[in-house]
């Protein structure tokens, strides 16, 4: 069983992190793991951030760069764990915070690290219209929800035509604080799968918003149905931001390999 979204956040790069994650998947019968950070937490990505402009982006971003670090020293740690033997597979990549026009950018800074290459890039959409979508209620009183959700759906299309990324994280991550449109999701919910499948884009049942008190972990249901319907693949995911966490709730979602 794969956990495909783990990160190191804050904990310190070092083996004993890795024989604690270890530790934690096979105790819950997980054998692949998918460790990866933000791209906030690296300095050489400031460049995706450059549009956040409103109060709520502008704080986010000078609150991450506090601690950020160098992506070398990340890629320096990949090279020592894989350097080692381990009883379970593990794979280390990016979750990257897509913004269309960074695109071009994005891939030639990527391409810039060769011959490195992560094993794995997660894209992921959290923010639209230059708000973020999971970090406060308040943007949602000061948005128009029904274009917010039309555009948060519209930057997932983006994620899978650019065809850079693995995995899609966590599509329904706009529904954390309970705020929806007028209007029903099921036709986002269809577009979203047709071009899954078109382009063979793999998703995440991501059970991490039970970390903010969400009332259930995974994906919506009649998203679940209509990704299923159209065989897109996705796999469970924890989010998990301290090794503890690893495989959080996994008997109460599935997956689709």
């Amino acid at each position: 069983m794969l956990d495909g979204h783990i990160h190191i956040n804050d904990q310190p790069y070092c083996l004993e992190l890795i024989d604690n994650m270890i530790q934690v998947a096979q105790e819950k019968g997980i054998d692949e793991l998918y460790i990866l950070d933000h791209t906030h937490k690296f300095f050489e990505f400031n460049f995706l951030y450059e549009s956040l402009v409103n109060k709520y982006g502008k704080a986010f971003i000078e609150k991450k760069k506090k601690n950020q670090v160098s992506l070398k020293e990340y890629i320096e740690f990949i090279k020592l764990v894989k350097s080692k033997k381990w009883p379970i597979c593990i794979k280390f990549g990016l979750e990257v915070c897509y913004f269309k026009e960074k695109e071009d950018e994005l891939k030639r800074y990527l391409s810039s690290l060769e011959p490195f290459k992560f094993d794995f890039l997660i894209g992921s959409v959290h923010f639209t219209d230059g708000y973020p979508v999971d970090i406060t209620k308040d943007i949602y009183l000061e948005v128009n929800v029904d274009e917010f959700y039309k555009h948060y759906f519209d930057n997932l299309i983006n994620v899978i035509h650019s065809q850079m990324f693995d995995v899609l994280a966590h599509p329904d991550l706009i529904k954390l604080f309970n705020v929806y449109p007028s209007y029903s999701l099921i036709p986002y919910y269809e577009k979203l799968a047709i071009e899954a499948e078109k382009y063979n884009q793999r998703l995440e049942n991501n059970t991490g918003l039970l970390r903010y008190g969400y009332p259930y972990g995974g994906m919506d249901k009649e998203l679940i149905k209509i990704l299923f319907k159209h065989n897109v693949k996705f796999h469970k995911s924890s989010d998990a931001h301290k090794y503890e966490d690893i495989g959080r709730s996994f008997s109460t979602i599935i997956d689709n390999l």
